[in-house]
């Protein structure tokens, strides 16, 4: 499993930064499970993005 930081460009839920296991890409939208919980973005509102490794 990878862990993936993102920073959104604007806030969703008060938060700008998230990090969570990639579950899903669907078009223009993607699926992250974070702390259990699956959160739904938008490409386009993703500033920054890192995979991490997760050994």
């Amino acid at each position: 499993m990878k862990k993936w930081p993102l920073v959104l460009r604007m806030a969703v839920q008060n938060r700008r930064k998230w990090q969570g296991i990639i579950k899903a890409v669907d078009g223009e939208m993607i699926t992250v499970t974070v702390e259990g919980k699956d959160e739904v973005f938008a490409l386009s509102n993703i500033q920054k993005a890192n995979l991490v490794p997760h050994f």
